[in-house]
C-alpha cells in the first residue's frame, strides 16, 4: 500500500483533537479489518428479497469495483464552469485488480478500479447512494462505507469538492463554498442521470430516490441537500464581509433542496449556526443524525435540539471520535468495530426509505441494536 505522509494524516485528522494521533500502520489497519466476509461468493438467492435478507453490519457478496468521472458545470459564484472529479464505487463479481487510489495518497487493495459491472440484484437498475466529503477531505475518505454499499448491490457516488479537499483547499472559505457544495451533489446526480449510451451504468441508476450521507462539513452538505434553510442574519454576516454575488445570494435566499434525496445521515455534522434557530425545521425527508460520543458532545446536543419537530433519528456511538466516519484511529474504539456499527446503520436506514424494507423496522426504532455502543434517540413529528 502507498504510504500516506505525515501532513496529510495532520490534516485528516485535526478535526478529532481528543484522539491519539494516528500512525501509518493505523491506516493499513483500516483497510485489514474492513475485509471479513469479502471472499463470499453471491448469494443463490441474487434476488431483491434475498438482497434484503443480508446482514447490514456484514459485506455483502459482492467485490468492489471503483471508477472515476469528470465534468464540469455553471456553478453559483463562479465565471468559468466548475469542474468535478466524481468517484464511483459498484459492485462487481471480479476477486481481484488494480487497485483504487484516492488523490495519490492513499490505496485501497479492496476496491478494484475499472472493474467490470455485476449485474443489479434489485431488477433493472441500481440503488444509489451518494456521500460528501468533509472539511479539506476527499470522495474516498469514507471508503469503509462506500465498499459496504457496493458489497451488497448499491451504486455509491461521492465528488471531491473543489476548492476544499486536502490538495486545494481555499483560506479563507468563500461563502459561495456553503450554496456551492450541495450543488456539487444535484450535478453529479445530473450527471449520472445523463451518462452516454456505451456507459455501463446509463439508464440503470435510481437518480430519482437516492439516500445520501455527509462527514463533517458533509453533514452539513447533507442537510441543507435534505432542506434545511439558511439563517439570514447569518448569511448577511457572511456576505458583508467577503461580499456574495448575486447567484449566490438567490442560492441562500431560496434554499438548494434536492428532491431526489428521500433520505439523509449527516455524520458528525459541523455549521450549526448556519441554519440558526429554526433552519432544521425545514427538513423534509427522514433523517439519521449520527454522532461520536467523544466528538463535540455540546455541537451534538445543540443539532440534536435543532432537529425536535422534525422526523429524524439519532445513533450516537460510545467512543466515537470525529474521524469514526471516515478515516477511523479513534483510540476507545477499534476501526473494525466502529466501521461495522456506521455502515450497518446507515445501510439499514437506506434500505427502509429507498428500498421500502420493512425487516429493518426494529433497528430504526430502537427495538433492537447492533452493538451495546450505540444510544438511540428520536424525533417524530406525529
Amino acid at each position: 500500500m502507498r504510504r500516506v505522509s505525515f501532513i496529510f494524516l495532520c490534516c485528516v485528522l485535526v478535526a478529532c483533537s481528543d484522539a491519539t494521533p494516528a500512525t501509518e500502520s493505523d491506516l493499513d489497519n483500516q483497510l485489514l479489518d474492513t475485509s471479513q466476509n469479502q471472499d463470499s461468493t453471491i448469494d443463490e438467492d441474487s434476488s431483491p428479497q434475498g438482497a434484503l435478507a443480508w446482514n447490514v453490519d456484514q459485506l455483502g457478496p459482492y467485490h468492489v469495483g471503483y471508477r472515476t468521472m469528470t465534468f464540469t458545470y455553471d456553478a453559483v459564484g463562479h465565471d468559468d464552469p466548475r469542474p468535478i472529479k466524481l468517484s464511483v464505487w459498484y459492485p462487481t463479481e471480479e476477486s481481484s485488480g488494480e487497485a483504487a487510489s484516492y488523490l495519490g495518497l492513499l490505496d485501497d487493495e479492496l476496491a478494484f478500479r475499472d472493474a467490470s459491472l455485476a449485474p443489479s440484484v434489485y431488477g433493472d437498475h441500481y440503488p444509489v447512494h451518494i456521500h460528501s466529503h468533509g472539511h479539506q477531505g476527499f470522495a474516498g475518505s469514507s471508503n469503509f462505507l462506500m465498499r459496504h454499499f457496493a458489497s451488497h448491490g448499491w451504486v455509491v457516488a461521492a465528488p471531491d469538492h473543489t476548492g476544499n479537499t486536502l490538495v486545494d483547499n481555499i483560506e479563507p472559505r468563500p461563502p459561495w463554498m456553503y450554496a456551492v457544495r450541495p450543488a456539487d451533489i444535484s450535478a453529479s446526480l445530473n450527471h449520472l442521470e445523463n451518462l452516454p449510451v456505451e456507459d455501463p451504468l446509463q439508464g440503470k441508476l435510481r437518480t430519482d430516490r437516492v439516500v445520501m450521507s455527509g462527514h463533517s462539513f458533509g453533514g452539513y452538505t447533507s442537510f441543507v441537500s435534505a432542506g434545511a434553510s439558511f439563517d439570514e442574519p447569518k448569511i448577511q454576516a457572511l456576505c458583508t464581509d467577503d461580499p456574495c454575488s448575486d447567484d449566490t445570494l438567490t442560492a441562500f435566499a431560496e434554499g438548494v433542496r434536492d428532491g431526489r434525496v428521500v433520505a439523509a445521515v449527516p455524520m458528525a455534522a459541523g455549521n450549526r449556526d448556519m441554519f440558526g434557530e429554526n433552519g432544521y425545521g425545514e427538513l423534509d425527508c427522514p433523517v439519521m443524525y449520527m454522532t461520536g460520543s467523544i466528538d463535540h458532545p455540546n455541537l451534538n446536543e445543540a443539532v440534536w435540539a435543532g432537529l425536535e419537530g422534525t422526523d429524524s433519528i439519532r445513533v450516537d456511538i460510545e467512543g466515537g471520535c470525529h474521524q469514526l466516519f471516515g478515516l477511523g484511529a479513534c483510540h476507545e474504539i477499534s476501526d473494525e468495530e466502529g466501521f461495522a456499527i456506521v455502515q450497518g446503520y446507515v445501510l439499514a436506514f437506506a434500505r427502509r426509505y429507498i428500498l421500502d424494507d420493512s425487516g429493518v423496522a426494529g433497528l430504526l426504532n430502537g427495538e433492537s441494536t447492533l452493538s451495546d455502543r450505540v444510544l438511540y434517540f428520536t424525533h417524530q413529528t406525529k
